[in-house]
């Protein structure tokens, strides 16, 4: 059930081409909140719905305005779930900057503005990078941001989630990738190389 979600969901979105470099930037941010006010939301995933479509497109523009000012435009714990599943349709580069971003806010005084759901949204990636991490664990662009997750989850949920980054940095959550994707069918991880080399 939750790949056919994800599918309909990625149909609708990625279907339509949603790259921010074809999107011109917007300062509006009184329209991001109100869209993230309007998106309904279950665990994990976001509904097929068109204020689920604008949140993503202007996230993919937005989110380094959103993330610098965390505490005005999304300090509740949803709006930073839905931030988290939103970043999920980054390109892989631009993902791997947004994670590095909120782990660095997430260690100023009193966590930033950072939630620890925020945090948790990110490990529990359910969109597009659902294993996304894992599957490039050992890549020398992926690694130091696992690293710098892992030391932010540990310390601020102690005890917590040392068991899941000890299956990524052994491989043993690779492995798991693979064999699900070839139990259900369903495709790897995004190419780290797609619309462009890690940089």
């Amino acid at each position: 059930m939750k790949t056919i979600l994800i599918l309909l969901l990625l149909a609708v979105i990625s279907g339509k081409g949603i790259i921010a470099d074809e999107l011109p930037p917007s300062s509006d941010i009184t329209d991001y909140l109100a869209d993230i006010e309007n998106i309904p939301i279950e665990p994990g995933l976001l509904k097929k719905t068109d204020a689920a479509e604008k949140f993503v497109k202007k996230l993919t523009v937005e989110w380094k305005t959103v993330l610098s000012g965390i505490k005005t435009y999304a300090p509740s714990s949803r709006e930073q779930v839905l931030l988290a599943i939103g970043a999920e349709f980054l390109k892989p580069s631009a993902y791997l900057e947004f994670v590095n971003n909120v782990c660095d806010v997430a260690s100023i005084k009193e966590g930033g503005g950072v939630g620890d759901e925020f945090i948790v949204a990110i490990i529990n990636a359910s969109m597009v990078k659902n294993g996304f991490l894992a599957y490039y664990y050992n890549n020398e662009a992926v690694m130091p941001v696992i690293i710098k997750l892992k030391s932010c989850a540990t310390q601020r949920m102690p005890g917590q989630w040392n068991e899941f980054f000890e299956a990524i940095e052994s491989g043993e959550a690779r492995n798991t990738v693979i064999e699900e994707a070839a139990r259900y069918n369903t495709d790897l991880p995004e190419a780290l190389n797609s619309e462009g080399v890690l940089k």
